[in-house]
């Protein structure tokens, strides 16, 4: 898993600025053939072999230090999916593993523990012991929590469809 540092001039990228600027990384992923996933400045770059990913590596660098920026030695990873777990974007994925009844290959995509403390510390605050609300104001406090957590567990389900489309099975 990678991810790029700070902006060199200072201060952080936003979401929607990082998504414009690194346009680029993604039309030269795409150039090479590398199946990748990005979130702003957080990306997965896929390879079956590790020439492949090693190219990738490469290829990436030079685009980003032609961008003005590089990756971020502490949070680049190379995962072998087969024996490693990783974190991106708030979920963990568990390596693959086969299934007891039939062999069938698995992994597991989850809420990172993080994640969960903080949707617990978001409720929390809304629904402190001192605050005395109405019964009938009490869901418009926690509702937008609520539901802005579902609906971001919610791109786990998104991606499989996605996937779909595309003639991939997911399981």
């Amino acid at each position: 898993m990678q991810q790029l540092q700070e902006h060199p001039k200072g201060g952080v990228i936003s979401p929607l600025l990082a998504n414009i600027y690194l346009n680029e990384l993604d039309w030269m992923w795409a150039e090479h053939n590398f199946r990748f996933v990005r979130y702003a400045d957080d990306f997965l770059v896929f390879a079956k072999t590790e020439e492949d990913i090693k190219k990738a590596a490469e290829v990436t660098k030079e685009k980003l230090a032609e961008l003005g920026l590089e990756l971020s030695s502490e949070k680049t990873k190379f995962v072998d999916f087969n024996n490693d777990d990783f974190d991106f974007i708030g979920f963990t994925f568990e390596h693959w593993r086969k299934r007891k009844k039939d062999g069938k290959p698995y992994y597991i995509a989850k809420p990172k523990d993080t994640t969960w403390k903080d949707f617990r510390q978001k409720i929390k605050a809304k629904t402190r012991k001192t605050l005395t609300l109405s019964k009938e104001k009490w869901p418009g406090q926690v509702n937008p929590i609520i539901r802005g957590k579902v609906n971001y567990f919610l791109t786990i389900y998104e991606a499989i469809k996605c996937n779909a489309q595309f003639g991939f099975k997911s399981s």
